[in-house]
């Protein structure tokens, strides 16, 4: 949604600017605007075509793509989702049977997961902070939980998770 909003301020800035008093076009007197939606101008010398609100939205824009390109947090893991009634005991036992083996993970998330994941062994790539559930998210973040570890199981909206962290950086 935030990355939706500046092309909607641009456009909708663009259209405030070229209102026309009639829809005659020999008719070159232009609305009185208000200064947000006006071109800008610099003493009588500079102007331009660009609107402070079409300025705003594009320098909004260009620190959202700064923050997806600069952010040095994040993590790499796998995770085994059940969703039945008895899911938390389920993932205890499998996480007996796993221990900290990343193989043995990989090989029971193709089992026992209902996630689509389950076809790489659970591997769910490289995301970022708060690109995950809140629950699942605390949990990789956790600088509790060391890397190469099996964590959980842990619940979210989803289900009940075991989580193998494979890197992480909190840099």
């Amino acid at each position: 949604m935030t990355r939706v909003v500046p092309y909607f301020f641009l456009i909708f800035s663009h259209f405030l600017t070229s209102i026309r008093c009639n829809n005659s076009p020999h008719d070159d007197r232009v609305i009185a605007k208000p200064w947000y939606v006006r071109d800008i101008e610099i003493g009588d010398v500079v102007k331009l075509p660009i609107s402070p609100v079409t300025l705003l939205a594009l320098l909004y824009g260009l620190y959202c793509v700064y923050q997806l390109f600069t952010d040095k947090v994040f993590a790499e893991a796998s995770h085994i989702l059940v969703t039945t009634k008895d899911a938390e005991e389920i993932l205890k036992q499998l996480k007996l049977k796993i221990k900290d083996d990343p193989t043995k993970f990989a090989s029971l998330a193709s089992k026992h997961s209902e996630c689509p994941s389950k076809n790489d062994g659970g591997s769910l790539g490289k995301f970022k902070r708060n690109q995950m559930a809140p629950p699942f998210d605390r949990a990789v973040f956790d600088k509790n939980n060391p890397v190469g570890t099996t964590i959980g199981p842990v619940q979210t909206h989803f289900g009940w998770h075991l989580i193998y962290i494979q890197k992480r950086s909190l840099e």
